[in-house]
C-alpha cells in the first residue's frame, strides 16, 4: 500500500498509545524496510544449499528443540526470519510491508520493532510448545499485526483501508485451510505460530489501544506468554521434552556424522542408545560411522541389532551388504543386496553395490546386469553409466566405454574422472588426438590429476611429440613422488627417444633407479630401463650387467625375453637402444 502521513501528532485515543509527531518523511517504515532486507539476504544466502557457510548459519538461527531445550533461546526470535521457499517468503514479505506500512508509523520505530520482536517469541514459542520445534518465517508476525490491526481498526480508521472484509475473510480463512491441511496430512503448516501470534496481536490491540477487553486481553498475553517460557523450559506433556537428553544427543551424533567427525559421532550416538536402546535409527548411524571409519565388523553388529528392531529396514541391508564386501565376505554381500532388492526392487543403490559385489566375484554378466538394470530405472544415473563404462573398459570392449563415458558427459560435463577414462579407451583405440583432448579437459577441472598428466603423456609420446611426454611424466612426478611407471616411463624417454635434442643419460639413470627402488628391484622392466639409461650414457658395462639382471628374473621377464635379449646384444656391441 502507499504510504500516507498521518494527521494526528497526539495519542490514538483517549487512552491509546502515544506517538511522535511526525510528517511525511517519518512514515518511511524504515524497521520494516530493514526486515524485510534481512529475511531477503538470508533467502539468498540459502539458494544454494550446499553452500556451507549458509548450512552453518541456518542450524545457528533455527536449532531444532532440543537445542533449545538445552539453551539455545535465541532460536525462538531467530527462526522467524528463516523462509524455506521463493512463495514462502513472497507471501510473508507482501504482508509485512503492506501492514508494517500502517503499523510502523502509527504505533512508533520503537514500539513497533519491540512488537514485531515479541510477536515472533511468542508465535516461535506456541510453535514449539505443541510440535517441539519453532517451525520457521515471519508468517507468526504477520499474523500477529493483523490481529493487532483487526483490535485496533475502530480507533484508528486508517487501519479500516487494509483491515477490510475481503482481508478479513483472505487470512482467517487461509488460517483455517492451513488447519484443515495439516490435520489431513496434505500439508504440514506451523499453525500453533498463526494461532498465538494472532492472538498475541489482537491482544495487544485491545488492551492497549482500543481499550477494550481490557482484563481478558491482559489474561491472554500473560497466559502466551507464560506458554512461551514453558516451551523453552519445561514442557512436560511432550514425549520429546522428556526423551531431551536422548535426541539432543542423537541429533549431535548426526550432525556430527554428516561433518565427517566420526569418532565423535560414535561417541554421541552411543550415550543416546544408552538413553534410547530402541531408536533404530541411532544403530543404522552408528553403524554408518564405524563403517566411515574402516571398521567393518562394528558396522555389522549394529546393522544387525538395527535390522533385529526393524526387519524391513532397507538401508540397513544395503549398508550390511556392503560392510560384508569390504571385508571380502561377497557372498553375505550379495545376500543383503538380494534382500534389500526384495523390499524395494526400485532401489538403484542395491543394484549398483550388487553389480560391483557379482563383478569382483567374477560374474560380469551379472554385474553388467545390475547396472542396465539401474539405467532401466533411471535413465539419467551418471554413476551408473560410468561403472558400466569402467567394466566394458575392464573388458577391453572399448567402444562401448566411449559410448557410456558420453553419456556421462552429457549428464556432468564437470566431471574429470569421465573425461580421463574416456581418454584412456580412445588411447586403446588408437584414436591419441581425442585423448589429448579428453586429458586435457580432465586437467582443466582437476589440475592436479597425476593419471591425466601421466595418459597424456603417452599420448604424446606415442604421437612423437617427446618434448611434450617428458613435460607431462614430468609433471607426473611432481605431482606424486611415488608415481613409479612415470619414472619409468620418463627414463625411457630421455635413454631411447630417437631425437637426440630430447636424450639426457644421466637423467635418465637417476629416474630409472628411482623406478627400481620403489619396487625394490623387482620388476624387470624397470630395469631394463636403467639399463637402457647407462647405454645412453656409453656406461656399457653397466648396461650388460643390469640388462642381464633383468633377464634373470625369468618368470617376470619371460614374455619380453626376445627384446631383452636383443638390447643385450647392442650393449655388448657397445651401442645404445633407439625407439623407432
Amino acid at each position: 500500500m502507499n504510504e500516507l502521513p498521518i494527521q494526528n501528532s497526539g495519542g490514538l485515543g483517549p487512552e491509546g498509545l502515544d506517538t511522535e509527531p511526525f510528517g511525511v518523511d517519518k512514515a518511511i517504515p524504515w524497521v520494516t524496510y530493514m526486515v524485510i532486507a534481512i529475511c531477503g539476504v538470508i533467502f539468498a544466502l540459502g539458494l544454494d544449499k550446499e553452500f556451507s557457510f549458509y548450512i552453518r548459519l541456518s542450524r545457528t538461527l533455527v536449532p531444532r528443540g532440543t537445542a533449545i531445550w538445552s539453551g539455545a533461546y535465541w532460536g525462538l526470535l531467530t527462526s522467524a526470519f528463516v523462509h524455506g521457499a521463493f512463495w514462502h517468503i513472497l507471501f510473508n514479505m507482501w504482508w509485512l510491508k503492506d501492514f508494517g506500512a500502517l503499523l510502523e508509523p502509527t504505533m512508533g520505530r520503537i514500539k513497533y520493532l519491540l512488537f514485531i520482536l515479541a510477536a515472533a517469541i511468542i508465535s516461535s514459542g506456541a510453535e514449539l510448545a505443541f510440535n517441539n520445534d519453532t517451525g520457521i518465517g515471519f508468517s507468526g508476525v504477520v499474523y500477529a499485526m493483523f490481529g493487532y490491526a483487526l483490535a485496533a481498526r475502530h480507533v484508528i480508521p486508517l487501519y479500516q483501508q487494509l483491515v477490510n472484509k475481503q482481508t478479513i475473510v483472505w487470512l482467517l480463512g487461509w488460517l483455517v485451510l492451513c488447519i484443515i491441511l495439516t490435520v489431513t496430512g496434505v500439508w504440514n503448516v506451523a499453525n500453533g505460530s498463526h494461532i498465538a501470534g494472532f492472538l498475541f496481536g489482537y491482544c495487544i490491540g485491545n488492551a492497549f489501544t482500543a481499550r477494550a477487553y481490557i482484563m481478558l486481553s491482559r489474561l491472554g498475553l500473560m497466559l502466551l506468554i507464560l506458554l512461551t517460557i514453558l516451551s523453552a523450559m519445561y514442557m512436560p506433556w511432550s514425549e520429546a521434552w522428556k526423551q531431551r537428553d536422548g535426541i539432543a544427543w542423537k541429533e549431535k551424533g548426526i550432525s556430527l556424522s554428516k561433518t565427517g567427525k566420526h569418532a565423535d559421532a560414535i561417541e554421541a550416538l552411543t550415550k543416546a542408545i544408552e538413553l534410547s536402546h530402541k531408536d533404530v535409527v541411532l544403530y543404522f548411524e552408528r553403524g554408518f560411522s564405524y563403517g566411515e571409519l574402516g571398521n567393518h565388523a562394528l558396522e555389522i553388529r549394529d546393522l544387525d541389532k538395527c535390522i533385529e528392531l526393524s526387519p524391513k529396514y532397507v538401508a540397513a541391508y544395503v549398508n550390511r551388504g556392503f560392510s560384508f564386501s569390504k571385508l571380502g565376505n561377497y557372498q553375505e554381500a550379495l545376500k543383503n543386496y538380494d534382500r534389500a532388492i526384495e523390499l524395494d526392487p526400485k532401489l538403484t543403490a542395491a543394484y549398483i553395490n550388487r553389480g560391483i559385489c557379482h563383478w569382483d566375484l567374477g560374474s560380469q554378466e551379472k554385474a553388467i546386469s545390475d547396472f542396465n538394470k539401474v539405467i532401466e530405472l533411471n535413465p539419467k544415473h551418471e554413476s551408473a553409466y560410468f561403472n558400466r563404462g569402467l567394466f566394458y573398459f575392464k573388458l577391453k570392449n572399448y567402444q562401448q566405454t566411449i559410448k557410456d563415458l558420453d553419456k556421462v558427459v552429457e549428464l556432468n560435463p564437470e566431471k574429470p574422472d569421465a573425461y580421463r577414462l574416456h581418454a584412456a579407451a580412445s588411447e586403446h583405440l588408437g584414436n591419441y588426438q581425442q585423448a589429448i583432448k579428453d586429458y586435457d579437459k580432465a586437467i582443466e577441472l582437476n589440475p592436479n590429476d597425476e593419471s591425466a598428466y601421466f595418459g597424456r603423456g603417452i599420448s604424446y609420446y606415442k604421437l612423437k611429440s617427446f618434448q611434450q611426454a617428458i613435460k607431462d611424466f614430468g609433471k607426473t612426478i611432481e605431482l606424486n613422488p611415488k608415481y613409479v611407471v612415470a619414472y619409468n616411463q620418463l627414463a625411457w624417454v630421455l635413454s631411447t627417444c630417437p631425437q637426440k635434442e630430447c636424450r639426457d643419460g644421466v637423467k635418465a639413470i637417476t629416474y630409472a633407479q628411482r623406478a627400481c627402488e620403489l619396487t625394490e628391484w623387482r620388476e624387470p622392466i624397470y630395469i631394463d630401463t636403467l639399463a637402457a639409461a647407462h647405454a645412453e650414457n656409453e656406461n656399457f658395462q653397466e648396461a650388460v650387467r643390469w640388462q642381464s639382471k633383468a633377464l634373470g628374473i625369468k618368470d617376470l621377464a619371460a614374455k619380453n625375453g626376445a627384446e631383452y635379449r636383443e638390447r643385450l646384444q647392442l650393449y655388448r656391441e657397445r651401442k645404445p637402444y633407439r625407439e623407432k
